[in-house]
Formats: structure tokens, C-alpha cells, sequence
């Protein structure tokens, strides 16, 4: 049974020849898209020796040791050039996937430009940024929440043509497309931010400290983004066809 977090993933992998799972862990990924023909062959590959042990272990378990090849290295740097039609960066921090990116990207890639699936546990914010920065253009995004954590899922593409896009904060936390699918999960994490942020200008207030009433009035206007944020959102859902 795997979670609803992968199984996310999983679903917004399109059809090809060869997955790369860059930070595989257990190879769950690979195993699955394999097994269930969304991919061909497939790619486990993981800078830890100890979690690479434990994809090895999944994919004889599975019988695809002809169909899924492990690889120890680092982020990209394991791939050949142009080698993955698809390629899943999930469970790093989005700082970390910028800076795969940015180290290897255009040196793995020439001829083609491969499908990328972001799963960003911090700061999905600044891996927007960079792909807008970058000439990335995000297809697709997902938001979804799996034992009580809100997980950002995106989809991405170098483009050969100037990507436009801007994102502007806060919308760089939530998504231009997941804040126009304004599904439940959206509004979850909108008020979510809310309390935080109340509960930090809460604990500022009673520390009495003068100094930081520059931090209240920058979190009291984020909390007002937040809150137009859902308004605005709630009049798009009421206004959705049935």
C-alpha cells in the first residue's frame, strides 16, 4: 500500500521509456511505474548507500532487476545525457532541487527536455522562483494533504521558448495553479498559515520586545494575504460549474 503522497506522484507521471528517481529511498517509484507499465525501464538512484540497499531489496522482491537499474551518485550527475523521458525529484527540500538543477541540468540534457515531477518538502516557494527564473514553465501542480502534512506536487518543463510566467509572494507558497483549482486542501493550508503566523506575532508580543515590531506588521500583512486569499478563492468555487 503506498502512500496517498507517492500514489500522487505516480498518477502524474505520463507514459515513456525511462523514469530517473533522483533520491529514490526505498525505490517505491521506480517499482511501481515499472510494474504497472507506466514506464519501460526505469532508473533508482540515491546518494545514500543505505537507502539505494533498500531500493535494490524492492526491486528484487519485484522481479524487475532487468527492467530497474540502481545508480549511487548525486542528483543528476548519474544520468547520461539525454538518457530519462521522466524525471521524479521527490522528498528534498526545494532549495536542494534548484540547486541539482542548476548544477547539471543543461549539462544532462541537449537534444531533449525531459517531464519533471517536484515533490518539495520546504520551501516550495523558492524552487518556483527558480524555475520561473530559469525558463522552466510549470504544467501542472497538485496540493495535497497525507497524514496531516500539506505536500506541493509540480510539474515542470525547460522550455526552448522565454517562459513569461512570474510568481509573486505569497502566491510563490501555494501556486498559481493549485490556488485556481482552490480545492479543499488549499484553504486547509491557507488557514494553517494564518494561525501560525498569529501564533509567532502571539509569542512576539509577550517577549515585550520593541524590536521586533517590524516582524508583526510583515506577518500581520501576510496574514491579510492569506485572507484574501481565501475569499478570493471561495468566490471562484461558487462560481465553478456543476
Amino acid at each position: 500500500m503506498i502512500s496517498k503522497r507517492l500514489e500522487t506522484i505516480l498518477k502524474l507521471i505520463p507514459n515513456g521509456e525511462v523514469l530517473a528517481d533522483i533520491g529514490t529511498d526505498h525505490g517505491y517509484i521506480p517499482t511501481y511505474a515499472v510494474k504497472n507499465n507506466i514506464v519501460k525501464k526505469a532508473i533508482a538512484a540515491d546518494i545514500s548507500k543505505g537507502s539505494l540497499e533498500k531500493a535494490v531489496i524492492e526491486i528484487k522482491n519485484n522481479n524487475l532487476q532487468t527492467k530497474i537499474e540502481t545508480r549511487l551518485g548525486s542528483g543528476l550527475e548519474v544520468l547520461e545525457v539525454d538518457e530519462a523521458d521522466v524525471v521524479v525529484i521527490a522528498g528534498m527540500g526545494g532549495i536542494l532541487i534548484s540547486e541539482i538543477l542548476n548544477e547539471s541540468y543543461h549539462k544532462k540534457y541537449k537534444a531533449k527536455h525531459p517531464i519533471f515531477i517536484f515533490q518539495p518538502v520546504q520551501f516550495p516557494e523558492k524552487l518556483r522562483q527558480y524555475l520561473y527564473k530559469n525558463n522552466f514553465d510549470i504544467l501542472d501542480e497538485e496540493l495535497i494533504e497525507d497524514e496531516g502534512k500539506f505536500y506541493h506536487i509540480i510539474v515542470s518543463r525547460y522550455s526552448l521558448e522565454k517562459v513569461l510566467k512570474t510568481i509573486e509572494p505569497p502566491f510563490d507558497e501555494i501556486g498559481n495553479i493549485n490556488y485556481r483549482k482552490a480545492n479543499e486542501v488549499l484553504f486547509k493550508l491557507l488557514q494553517s498559515k494564518i494561525n501560525t503566523n498569529k501564533a509567532i506575532i502571539g509569542k512576539i508580543r509577550e517577549s515585550g520586545s520593541g524590536e521586533n515590531n517590524a516582524k508583526v506588521e510583515e506577518l500581520s500583512l501576510k496574514i491579510k494575504c492569506y485572507e484574501e486569499m481565501i475569499e478570493d478563492a471561495a468566490r471562484t468555487t461558487q462560481n465553478k460549474p456543476r
